[in-house]
């Protein structure tokens, strides 16, 4: 990219390190921001904190994001050193095919009040082969069921 900007680079910067970041379809992806999103560097559960990392297996694993909610959602990516990398908001009621890779995890924030969302009725999506949606719902909300 032009003027040194960092876009299409997710994964932590080493030369010579096979890029094994997670990726969009159709996307350049941003480089970190600024600083974790708020909260983050708490060292609180679910939050990238002492031993959640992503595996840096290389093994593809596609996955659709889809925010079922109706909040604007952040996709957190933790990296190979357990530091939390935001990726670009989903807004409600989309989808997102993400190029991710089997062991990497996911945590997933409402981008107004970073409150905490569930991803298949977990706080923690780890991507696999043999899964290939991540469903974002609202804590205390089972997907499809009604009280």
């Amino acid at each position: 990219a032009a003027g040194g900007s960092r876009a299409g680079s997710a994964a932590p910067r080493r030369a010579g390190r096979h890029r094994a970041a997670p990726a969009e379809r159709g996307q350049e992806m941003p480089g970190p921001g600024p600083g974790p999103p708020r909260g983050a560097a708490d060292g609180g559960p679910g939050d990238g904190g002492p031993g959640l990392r992503s595996v840096n297996t290389r093994e593809l694993s596609e996955v659709v994001f889809n925010n079922r909610s109706p909040r604007s959602v952040l996709p957190i990516w933790v990296d190979f050193e357990g530091r939390p990398r935001s990726y670009p908001v989903l807004q409600p009621r989309t989808g997102r095919l993400m190029h991710s890779y089997r062991g990497h995890l996911w945590l997933f924030r409402d981008a107004g009040t970073n409150d905490g969302l569930l991803v298949n009725q977990q706080e923690l999506f780890v991507a696999a082969p043999n899964v290939n949606k991540a469903d974002i719902t609202l804590p205390g909300k089972r997907s499809g069921c009604s009280p």
